[in-house]
């Protein structure tokens, strides 16, 4: 590698470690600050649009793991092309095959609200979150260098399926799932159906909303960051997309 490849390489990963250090924690800090002044100013008969828009937004962060699963898949088999060989696991690479096809089932499902679609997340989150429990166990078993500027994918891989399984295992996420769950006469005044089955949890919702469209950010962020990685790559290194040279 010449002394300019090395200097462009650098100037790349300079990049993404200032954008995830210091430019993406702003953002995430602009973001809460606008939902809650947005929260202050809400009219409070329109409360209850907080857990459906939990819910889909928690459906768009599994198209956007989908998408990645999808770069990192792409890779692995250009590098197959290439070198012969995977360049990880062939248990990582079938988790990353079994991403591509779970998430976005789940996300069309769960953006829909049905019912099987959370019960599906959450026998996935339960074999997710038990990966990322041994992945972060065998990192401080054998004392892991952990990089600072990775925290968005540590977040996103190892912290982020214990926050979802625990937000569908809440009696509000059941009961949001769950039509008809009260007959009419239970209703308050005035009241629709998507108040009724939200009116136990008004409190809870708005911070799990707001926690939900900080992982939503990251989680872009990470499709972001591997995708120009993936194109840097493919442009520096160009016989990479070309298989078998």
């Amino acid at each position: 590698m010449t002394q300019a490849d090395e200097g462009a390489q650098w100037d790349f990963i300079t990049l993404v470690a200032w954008w995830n250090l210091y430019l993406l924690p702003v953002l995430l800090a602009l973001v809460v600050g606008a939902l809650w002044i947005h929260r202050r100013l809400r009219p409070a008969s329109v409360a209850g649009l907080d857990a459906v828009r939990t819910i889909q937004r928690i459906g768009l962060i599994h198209l956007v793991l989908g998408l990645r699963a999808l770069i990192h898949l792409a890779q692995e088999l250009q590098t197959l092309g290439t070198m012969g060989i995977f360049q990880s696991n062939p248990v990582s690479n079938l988790i990353t095959a079994l991403g591509v096809l779970i998430n976005p089932l789940l996300g069309l499902g769960l953006w829909r609200l049905r019912p099987r679609a959370r019960r599906w997340a959450i026998v996935w989150y339960v074999v997710w979150s038990l990966m990322a429990a041994g992945v972060t166990y065998w990192i401080w078993r054998y004392r892991a260098v952990v990089d600072p500027t990775d925290w968005p994918d540590h977040l996103i891989g190892k912290a982020l399926p214990w926050f979802l399984l625990l937000v569908m295992l809440l009696p509000q996420t059941r009961r949001l799932f769950s039509p008809g769950l009260r007959s009419v006469a239970n209703r308050e005044p005035g009241e629709t159906p998507l108040e009724e089955a939200t009116r136990p949890s008004q409190r809870a919702w708005p911070i799990l909303a707001r926690v939900v469209v900080v992982l939503l950010i990251v989680a872009c962020s990470t499709l972001v960051v591997d995708a120009a990685d993936w194109i840097y790559r493919m442009v520096d290194e160009p016989e990479l997309g070309s298989p078998g040279t």
